[in-house]
């Protein structure tokens, strides 16, 4: 199923020479292992939350380790130290990573063909770490489609996202202007940055609710689909 935005938005035909990818959930869904990493975490801490009740936290969805920590830490009302709790989290999503499989979200690489065949370069924008991802591309097999000189991290920006700065240092990378690039993103604070660098931003949410939607396209998304294969690019790009 896809979702078109049709908020008063006026979405202006651009010539897309580009495409930016967000790298977890967008293009590797990792989201049980980050819940069950913070869950792991709490239990160790003694302060044991399932992976259920952290996703129903405020900013569990896109808000990334920090604010996820932070929300952890208001719920136990000071039992847990988000630093600490982060720290740990991290620790076992390495173990998680290391050790589990994993793979491309369904469909994603015949569309990844399908952009091959229109010549159309292909950069990841993440803000996960440069070690984290290395692990990610390599055991997703994401590492032989895409030039690691294409691969834009959280080492290598100032400002995280919703700053416009990882989709801006993608188009860079692939030659092109920021406004020539197509962005695809699963969270609320992707699509704000692909959308302030002046990139097209479509949504492929691994939570569709109705209320986190609403919160994509309220974002600028300018369609939201169920994944890759409701994807059909002469949608987007002719």
């Amino acid at each position: 199923m896809v979702i078109r935005n049709t908020a008063g938005l006026v979405l202006v035909r651009r010539t897309i020479r580009g495409i930016g990818l967000d790298l977890e959930g967008t293009t590797v869904d990792l989201e049980d292992k980050h819940f069950k990493a913070f869950a792991d975490a709490t239990t160790a801490l003694g302060y044991p939350l399932t992976p259920t009740q952290i996703l129903a936290l405020p900013y569990a969805i896109g808000g990334g380790d920090q604010r996820v920590s932070e929300s952890i830490e208001q719920l136990s009302e000071g039992q847990l130290s988000a630093t600490e709790l982060r720290k740990l989290k991290s620790e076992r999503f390495d173990e998680l990573i290391e050790t589990d499989s994993m793979k491309p979200r369904v469909g994603f690489l015949r569309v990844f063909h399908e952009l091959s065949l229109r010549g159309l370069p292909v950069a990841i924008g993440s803000l996960t770490s440069r070690k984290q991802a290395r692990l990610i591309l390599e055991r997703s097999g994401l590492d032989s489609l895409i030039d690691y000189e294409r691969v834009v991290l959280l080492e290598d920006v100032a400002n995280k996202k919703p700053a416009p700065d990882v989709f801006i240092e993608t188009a860079r990378r692939m030659g092109i202007d920021p406004s020539e690039q197509l962005v695809f993103e699963d969270s609320r604070t992707g699509v704000e940055a692909g959308v302030s660098a002046g990139s097209q931003t479509v949504a492929l949410p691994i939570y569709r609710t109705p209320a986190n939607i609403e919160t994509l396209l309220t974002a600028g998304a300018s369609h939201v689909y169920d994944g890759w294969d409701d994807i059909d690019l002469s949608e987007l790009l002719d």
